[in-house]
């Protein structure tokens, strides 16, 4: 959110996206590879080992210029008790606050996309197909969604809302296809579930490359619309931690609930409801955004 100037914040978390999201894509297709569990483990062990080294090339973010030659950030040492004293501010932020419920929902579809659709609609074969199908289109709805929002066409400020309003339609179109896949939920669990040699799993497969891409829009507009708040590189970091903190407060919740034995058509309408309240006030938070396409940072905290 605080390296790329603000016509590439889009682009860049795209980019992110995809590097993110490679280990679950690979995860997938090392499975699909029919390598045994202690092949598999050492494979990830490796790439643990080696992601560790490559950290250790990165360079200070006091050092690094941007492409219009402003500077990410001009601190170069962290103070606990000037952070203690910053996170209050951050965290009463009005544009955060309304974005409080998006937030809080941003990974709740995750328990029932694992759990309740992947898991129990399809064959046990066809899971590693559908893990790695679903991890590549969050990569490619994210890149494609970020390049949007940095479209010169439009102003920043429409941009937050039409990029709000195809996240919008975009979703509830998705979430009607679970609804319909639902209906049929009891043929299919009794049929061994979808395989990938079936009929019906290309129409199946279709709604999960949605569900992909809309859930990669959700997080690329979040942290963009995050990015539009402000460039400071040590404000932006208090920002993340506390969308990162709601976040995962609500994925904690989401996979407790199916524990109660509620049925997954409900789980359907729980996320539609919460992601549909939580639009109203994406709204007033992505209708405030600046119109200013570049904001010199002078200093690290207001």
């Amino acid at each position: 959110m605080a390296y790329p100037m603000e016509n590439q914040k889009g682009r860049y978390f795209g980019i992110f996206w995809i590097i993110f999201n490679s280990g679950a894509f690979i995860g997938g297709l090392l499975t699909l590879c029919g390598l045994n569990y202690s092949t598999v483990n050492v494979s990830f062990v490796a790439l643990t080992i080696l992601s560790g080294i490559l950290s250790l090339l990165l360079i200070n973010p006091a050092t690094v210029v941007r492409g219009d030659g402003t500077r990410v950030t001009t601190k170069t040492k962290f103070q606990l008790h000037h952070e203690i004293r910053q996170i209050p501010h951050a965290f009463l932020h009005r544009k955060l606050l309304l974005l409080v419920p998006l937030f809080f929902y941003s990974n709740w579809f995750y328990s029932y996309r694992f759990r309740n659709f992947n898991n129990e609609l399809f064959s046990v074969r066809t899971h590693a197909f559908n893990a790695m199908f679903y991890w590549a289109s969050q990569m490619l709805g994210s890149l494609t969604f970020g390049q949007f929002l940095d479209n010169p066409l439009f102003t920043r400020p429409k941009r937050a809302l039409l990029g709000l309003l195809f996240l919008t339609v975009f979703y509830t179109t998705t979430w009607a296809g679970c609804i319909i896949l639902e209906l049929s939920r009891s043929s299919i669990v009794a049929q061994g579930g979808i395989d990938i040699v079936d009929n019906n799993y290309i129409g199946s497969l279709v709604l999960l490359l949605l569900c992909g891409i809309s859930d990669a829009m959700i997080q690329t507009w979040c942290y963009w619309i995050l990015g539009a708040i402000t460039n400071n590189a040590m404000i932006l970091s208090r920002f993340s931690g506390f969308y990162k903190c709601i976040q995962s407060a609500g994925t904690a919740i989401s996979w407790y609930i199916p524990l109660l034995h509620v049925s997954p058509m409900l789980l359907v309408i729980i996320n539609c409801s919460l992601f549909l309240g939580s639009i109203p006030f994406a709204y007033l938070a992505a209708k405030g955004i600046s119109k200013a396409n570049h904001i010199p940072v002078h200093t690290d905290d207001p």
